[in-house]
C-alpha cells in the first residue's frame, strides 16, 4: 500500500487504528521537519561552516551551502 492508498482509507473516519497510525504520523513528520529547520538555520547563519571537515578547504562549496540554506528558509517562510 503506497502513501496515498493509506490515506484514502476506506474506513479512515471509523478506524481508530488507522487514525492513530496517521496522528503518529503526522507527529514523526513534524519532528522531522522541526529538525530540518533547525539544521537549515545552523547552515544559513553560518554556524555550520567550520564544522564541514569535508569542505573546509573549499569556500565555496560552504557559502554555497549557506545560501542554499537561506533560500530554503526564506521559502519554508513564505518569504519569497
Amino acid at each position: 500500500m503506497n502513501k496515498i492508498d493509506s490515506f484514502d482509507h476506506p474506513c479512515k473516519e471509523t478506524c481508530s487504528g488507522w487514525k492513530q497510525g496517521y496522528e503518529k504520523g503526522q507527529a514523526h513528520e513534524k519532528e522531522k521537519s522541526k529538525g530540518l529547520l533547525q539544521a537549515l538555520e545552523f547552515y544559513a547563519n553560518g554556524e555550520g561552516d567550520v564544522l564541514d571537515w569535508d569542505r573546509v578547504n573549499d569556500p565555496s562549496c560552504i557559502q554555497d551551502k549557506g545560501k542554499t540554506a537561506r533560500a530554503a528558509l526564506r521559502e519554508y517562510r513564505g518569504e519569497g
